[in-house]
Order: C-alpha cells, then sequence, then structure tokens
C-alpha cells in the first residue's frame, strides 16, 4: 500500500462543539423566553431559562453524545484520499478518493458535508474553521485532477 504525504489534517474543536451548543441554546431560549413572557413570567427568571435552554439542548437533544462520537476523529487529506482516522484506533482508517468527492456543502460553521459520486454523504465535525477546511480540500482535488 502506498501512503501519501499529508497535506493537511483537522480534528474536532471543542470551541465549535461549544459555540454550536450556545447557539441552538439561544434560539430555543428565543422561542421559550418569549412563550414565558407572553405567559406573564417576570423577566428576571430569563437567565434561568437561557441556561436550561442551552443544558437541555446539549443534553436531552444528545448533542454531547455526537460530541463523544465525533472528538477521537483525525482527518488527514493528501494528494490522493481524504482519511478518516479514529485516535483510539489508529490502524482502522476509512479513505474517501477525492476523485469520488462530488461536492462538499457547508453548514453553519460547525459541519461539512462530502458527497461522494455513489450518493453517498460523510459529515465532518465540529472542524475550526469548516470554510477554510472546504476551500483546502477543493484546491486539492482540482489539483490532482489536471
Amino acid at each position: 500500500m502506498i501512503h501519501d504525504e499529508i497535506i493537511a489534517q483537522w480534528t474536532p474543536s471543542k470551541r465549535v462543539f461549544l459555540s454550536r451548543s450556545v447557539f441552538v441554546g439561544l434560539l430555543t431560549f428565543g422561542f421559550i423566553g418569549c412563550f414565558a413572557l407572553l405567559m406573564g413570567l417576570p423577566v428576571v427568571v430569563t437567565p434561568l431559562i437561557l441556561l436550561i435552554s442551552v443544558a437541555y439542548y446539549i443534553f436531552v437533544f444528545d448533542d454531547f453524545v455526537l460530541w463523544n462520537q465525533h472528538r477521537n476523529e483525525i482527518w488527514r487529506l493528501s494528494q490522493s484520499n481524504l482519511a478518516l482516522v479514529e485516535k483510539n484506533h489508529p490502524d482502522q482508517t476509512a479513505a474517501l478518493p477525492l476523485d469520488r468527492i462530488v461536492k462538499i456543502r457547508r453548514w453553519f460553521w460547525w459541519s461539512l458535508t462530502v458527497r461522494l459520486t455513489n450518493g453517498t454523504s460523510v459529515e465532518m465535525n465540529y472542524l475550526p474553521r469548516s470554510g477554510n477546511v472546504r476551500k483546502i480540500i477543493l484546491d486539492t482535488k482540482k489539483g490532482r485532477a489536471c
């Protein structure tokens, strides 16, 4: 097996995970807070509603479970592949050939969806500067196609 030189490497960021959780918690707070004000609850209760909203989202909607599933991922880019390696199992690698990547879609700042020629898709979650990650992968793919 020939190993390509690694061009770039990315790992999930706890900061991205927390910012996503706070963002979605704030959205939830907005809806619940408006509802609470319409019900006549005092404004003083709103900070408590905010904390409960963020905690509720993280723990009830399994966001914390998703973080635990993805936090040990390492994404490695070479001239021919985008490889997923688990920190705990470095011998188990899943490689996506760059010539099979059709599209990479960014979802807010916390996720990339890599679409392959066979119709399957792979999520790259909680990567810092995901727009930059997308650009580097696409530029490498174009360079390989030349």
